[in-house]
């Protein structure tokens, strides 16, 4: 029951018992005139008969009351305790960010990735920008024939071969450790960082869109943090958008071909949640759209100027 109808009710019961009131004493005064009695039986009469109809009334609206609340408790309890299901989910997953574990593997490694992306000047910047749009989404993966093709592109995660059945390091015969291998099953890489970083906040959108966190709680803890991050996380779609463009399924842009972080609505919709579409947020897009085409721009023209060459070396 919200307050809107708990209002409603108490208006209602107000006016039926302003209506008893005054139809009782109206029935009164029409039997027995409007004349004044100086008899105290005559007043104690009068009391007794209005305690009697408004004791009724009362008795009749209270029952009214407890029914309708009875009727509605279960209601009322599964709101409020899906209100603090949303509390607590959102709780836990500003304690999922601000853990040391998920921050010393994933927040600064990310926030690495971020600074290099946004303060790193020259043509060697611009090629690892191109990297970092490069990388596909989650579990997507360009077809291979070979496992030397499979490790040709250079934006996804190292592919290892070997036996099925031993473990990773072994060679297929089983009795020397692959150097190639040793000692990388616990480490993640740049892009596998990312993926991380980004599907987390993916995942904060998705409870938020099927009311399973509090948005308002949401702004609260999360709205600063993420400002950090704001400018890194539109270019990062911008740029991504901007070379999927001009991405071919000939794959003309290749290595690089099909970049798949422009891909990402949960963010936008996320961003539209903590900003609220407020002019700074505009503005930090803007600006944002704007730097993202001149490094598309740059990458583009790098990309085919090394294609040149490679065809004149040819």
């Amino acid at each position: 029951m919200n307050q809107r109808t708990k209002s409603f009710i108490v208006r209602v019961c107000a006016a039926l018992l302003i209506a008893v009131l005054i139809s009782s004493i109206g029935a009164y005064v029409a039997k027995f005139g409007t004349e004044l009695s100086t008899e105290h039986a005559r007043w104690g009469e009068f009391g007794s008969y209005l305690s009697g109809v408004l004791g009724v009334a009362l008795t009749a609206a209270t029952l009214a009351i407890a029914v309708y609340a009875t009727a509605h408790l279960p209601e009322y309890l599964d709101a409020q305790k899906a209100a603090a299901d949303r509390v607590k989910t959102t709780v836990e997953m500003s304690r999922t960010l601000y853990d040391r574990g998920f921050y010393v593997s994933i927040s600064a490694p990310a926030w690495e990735i971020a600074v290099k992306w946004l303060y790193w000047e020259g043509i060697e910047a611009d090629e690892y920008r191109r990297r970092v749009c490069g990388g596909m989404f989650l579990y997507a993966y360009p077809n291979f024939s070979s496992p030397q093709e499979a490790n040709d592109h250079p934006y996804q995660n190292l592919i290892r071969f070997g036996s099925h059945f031993l473990p990773y390091g072994h060679s297929r015969e089983g009795s020397a450790v692959s150097p190639r291998y040793d000692g990388i099953v616990d480490q993640l890489s740049e892009h596998q960082v990312l993926v991380i970083w980004l599907q987390f906040w993916c995942n904060l959108y998705a409870l938020l869109k099927a009311g399973l966190a509090d948005e308002a709680l949401v702004r609260t803890l999360f709205r600063d943090w993420y400002g950090s991050w704001l400018k890194f996380m539109l270019e990062l779609r911008y740029v991504g958008g901007y070379l999927a463009s001009v991405s071919g399924t000939d794959g003309s842009l290749r290595p690089g071909a099909a970049p798949q972080f422009d891909r990402l609505p949960q963010i936008e919709g996320l961003e539209k949640v903590l900003y609220q579409s407020s002019s700074d947020y505009v503005k930090l897009s803007n600006v944002a759209r704007d730097r993202a085409k001149e490094i598309a721009d740059r990458t583009i023209e790098l990309h085919n100027a090394a294609s040149l060459r490679g065809h004149a070396d040819a």
